[in-house]
């Protein structure tokens, strides 16, 4: 399920809800992602780190926002469908 995250707090909250819908616990994650599990835990409380706190900047000032999605979308339909079935009603 996609987050919307507009601040470094909500891209940690979605981080952290996407681990523990995973059902991995934060140092199961860090080790897979190769990361430490203090900066995963940085992460997750939206600190201002690793740039993230500069990404989020950027995009909050050009406007944007950053969205967590899965990687695999379903497959034979998309967004792209929706829209074109919209505008054909």
């Amino acid at each position: 399920m996609p987050h919307d995250a507009a601040t470094p707090i909500e891209l940690g909250r979605a981080i952290q809800r996407a681990r523990e819908d995973a059902g991995l616990t934060q140092a199961e994650l860090a080790q897979s992602a190769n990361v430490s599990r203090r900066w995963l835990i940085e992460v997750e409380r939206g600190h201002d780190n690793a740039q993230v706190g500069k990404v989020m900047a950027l995009l909050h000032h050009l406007g944007l926002t950053l969205q967590v999605v899965p990687h695999d979308l379903p497959s034979g339909h998309s967004e792209l469908d929706d829209i074109v079935e919209a505008t054909l009603r």
